[in-house]
């Protein structure tokens, strides 16, 4: 059976007491390159989806670590999902690389924001929750 893949990454730089995006720019990857991805009336709407999906977990990122006091100065992120040939979601797998700007990021921390992550509005809408999701402070 053909699979889809897509794939997407993110570099933000924040701010401010609640990690708000200063500077926010997603790439998807079509044709063995990288290309910026510019939403509007054209973009297809999978692609829009799974861009939702991206940035949801994003939000959480940012939030969540606020809420545990952590201050970022910037995040990347990989995002991949996979679709069976008719559109059926068979994995996702996300990477998150966060800068921290003050705080000190425990274990507990991580594990905490990780499970927040998986839980954002999109991935609780989805049949099966993102199954490999990874938080890195430096």
């Amino acid at each position: 059976m053909e699979q889809r893949v897509f794939e997407l990454r993110l570099s933000s730089t924040l701010a401010g007491p609640e990690n708000e995006p200063a500077y926010l720019h997603v790439e998807v990857l079509h044709d063995g390159t990288w290309e910026p991805l510019h939403l509007n009336v054209k973009t297809r709407g999978f692609l829009i989806f799974v861009n939702a999906a991206f940035i949801c977990q994003h939000m959480y990122l940012r939030v969540n670590a606020a809420e545990r006091g952590l201050l970022l100065d910037a995040v990347d992120g990989e995002f991949t999902m996979i679709t069976s040939e008719d559109w059926l979601i068979r994995d996702i797998h996300a990477s998150f690389q966060a800068t921290l700007r003050s705080g000190h990021a425990t274990e507990a921390d991580i594990a905490f924001i990780v499970e927040r992550m998986k839980a954002c509005p999109v991935s609780r809408n989805l049949k099966e929750p993102p199954t490999d999701t990874r938080l890195n402070f430096i």
